[in-house]
């Protein structure tokens, strides 16, 4: 794993100084930061990089910055594919024509649909990230934990859930740190 380095940078909405732990090799013109202040969630280029000495009551982010929520394992090729937040079509990507789904798994599997399954990932009242799922094909069965979805239902999806369709097998794998958990955890190392 890459070593962290620290930057300060300032919320360009409510001013608070941040510090924050990057990889050296982060991109910081892209992804985005909630503030943890003011709760306004910006583009990292927004930040401000504050290089002067810091104030004792700056607020520290320990965690990674992540622009992503979870992600599905297949569970054949070990391939991820990264989930963000918002409601996203899940779906056979082909070779043939331009991808129909916003998350395009390769695979070779007939019985996967170009628009299989939507996954939808939203950040509840109690600050932390939830995942639902919803069928979107009328020809192949979605299955979540070896159960049929019904067309007009929306399931809760947990971390390690097993999602199948025809012979392919995507294990949801959710985020493990939210907000939540890195305020939490910074509360807890204060004391």
């Amino acid at each position: 794993m890459e070593e962290q380095k620290i930057i300060r940078v300032k919320c360009p909405n409510c001013g608070v100084r941040l510090k924050i732990g990057v990889s050296p090799s982060a991109d910081l013109s892209k992804g985005n930061l909630t503030c943890p202040t003011c709760k306004v969630k910006s583009p990292l280029a927004k930040f401000v990089q504050v290089v002067d000495k810091p104030p004792q009551d700056e607020t520290e982010i320990i965690a990674g910055l992540h622009d992503t929520i979870g992600h599905l394992l297949d569970e054949r090729t070990q391939k991820e594919y990264q989930l963000k937040e918002g409601s996203q079509l899940i779906g056979r990507m082909t070779y043939q024509t331009p991808p129909v789904a916003d998350v395009p798994i390769m695979t070779d599997d007939r019985y996967f649909s170009r628009t299989q399954f939507y996954l939808r990932v939203m950040k509840g009242r109690d600050g932390r990230y939830h995942t639902y799922i919803k069928e979107a094909s009328t020809k192949n069965p979605t299955c979540l934990n070896g159960r049929k979805l019904e067309k007009d239902d929306e399931e809760g999806v947990k971390h390690n859930d097993l999602i199948s369709v025809g012979n392919t097998k995507l294990r949801f794998v959710g985020t493990s740190i939210d907000d939540k958990t890195v305020l939490s955890s910074l509360a807890n190392k204060q004391k």
